[in-house]
């Protein structure tokens, strides 16, 4: 999973990201999964 390319994503961007990514995973849900079903 990407989280977006240096420099159009800063390091503070990717962190939240990366939080948010664990805070799925520890629910049981996939944060590929969720990301693509948020984008339709």
């Amino acid at each position: 999973m990407s989280f977006g390319s240096y420099p159009e994503a800063t390091l503070q961007q990717v962190r939240r990201f990366r939080d948010e990514a664990i805070e799925l995973i520890k629910q049981g849900i996939d944060p590929q999964e969720y990301k693509q079903e948020q984008l339709k």
